[in-house]
């Protein structure tokens, strides 16, 4: 469910993983985990 709706809420903000990482203060490798759960 979770990698579901990051999927969908990324591809609407057209918002990378790497952009996402940033915002979040993560490393781009926990978003690339985390969209793969």
């Amino acid at each position: 469910m979770i990698r579901w709706r990051l999927r969908m809420l990324m591809a609407e903000k057209k918002i990378s993983n790497k952009e996402l990482a940033e915002l979040a203060e993560l490393h781009p490798t926990s978003i690339s985990k985390l969209k793969k759960c």
